[in-house]
């Protein structure tokens, strides 16, 4: 499973909130 595999299913249950901008930026901050 690639990292960003595991990030979108992580991801689908938070993009509903506020956290959605904030786990974008730590997700691009580690893996850019």
């Amino acid at each position: 499973m690639s990292i960003e595999a595991i990030y979108n299913r992580r991801s689908i249950r938070k993009y509903k909130s506020k956290e959605i901008s904030i786990d974008k930026k730590l997700y691009l901050g580690r893996y850019k």
